[in-house]
């Protein structure tokens, strides 16, 4: 019984916990809180003093999630070893990319590759895909979503059926 209660702590303080689901596969609360952290990172340096700090974080855990379950269901239709080809050619024809990442970011170089270039270079990779079938990202993300099966456990937050919205 004492090993349970240990693994369900270290679970839970490590953030191995889902803060949703998306088709069955989970976001983590860790995942969340990177991602939300870089963002707040990034948008408290460009904040305009007008936006109360309070609105400010509600709004980027939103938008944070979001874009969490956007790329869950960007990554069910492209494959990865698509994406890492183009990654390693961006890396390549980018040489400053690294410093200037870690600079505006405030994140690790593997981090900046997880939070953004790869979420990035999907959606690039889906959206052609779909342009060579006459459709465009905006339609196919809000048909996929609305067939999708998407549950948030996250406090505060809840799935609308098309994005997620502040409680």
């Amino acid at each position: 019984m004492l090993v349970v209660g240990w693994g369900s702590y270290w679970t839970v303080n490590r953030g191995f916990y889902p803060a949703a689901t998306v088709n069955y596969k989970i976001i983590s609360a860790r995942n969340l809180e990177n991602n939300y952290q870089s963002a707040l990172g990034y948008y408290v340096k460009i904040k305009k003093p007008e936006v109360s700090e309070q609105d400010l974080q509600k709004e980027i855990r939103r938008a944070t999630l979001d874009k969490l379950i956007e790329n869950a269901l960007i990554y069910e239709d492209v494959n990865s070893s698509d994406i890492e080809s183009q990654l390693a050619t961006i890396i390549q024809q980018n040489p400053n990319l690294e410093q200037g990442a870690v600079i505006t970011y405030g994140v690790s170089w593997e981090v900046f590759k997880d939070l953004i270039l790869r979420p990035q270079i999907a959606a690039e990779l889906l959206q052609k895909n779909l342009q060579s079938k006459n459709e465009n990202l905006d339609n196919w993300l809000k048909n996929k979503k609305q067939s999708a099966s998407i549950w948030v456990f996250s406090s505060g937050l809840r799935w609308s059926g098309e994005r997620i919205e502040v409680n």
